[in-house]
């Protein structure tokens, strides 16, 4: 729980449990779309913990770059989130990458 426009920190490690190393790792992570228009608007996410959520800032943070990961590496991102009323969310995190995979002895990425 998060007190209404509290700046939240929520942190979020990604682990590559790939084989190969994964590249181009990108982060999606907010409020999950299809939610209540009321919510979506008094929702807001950042990566910068030094400034206050407004209104200029987004409810979901879209391919937000983190590095290359070799094998069993971790990286975390510290998201701050701030919600202007009061209500229950559903938030999304998710995470692409690319990969490259021998699929009957021919590469392929």
């Amino acid at each position: 729980p998060a007190l209404v426009n509290e700046m939240y920190c929520l942190v979020v490690t990604i682990q590559s449990n790939e084989k190969t190393s994964i590249r181009d790792v990108k982060l999606t992570a907010g409020l999950k779309p299809g939610q209540d228009a009321n919510l979506t608007q008094k929702t807001h996410v950042t990566l910068c913990g030094t400034e206050m959520c407004d209104d200029s800032h987004p409810a979901l943070l879209t391919d937000i770059p983190v590095s290359d990961l070799q094998p069993g590496e971790k990286v975390e991102k510290t998201l701050y989130i701030r919600c202007g009323t009061v209500g229950s969310r559903v938030f999304l995190v998710y995470v692409s990458y690319l990969i490259n995979a021998s699929v009957e002895d021919r590469k392929s990425t």
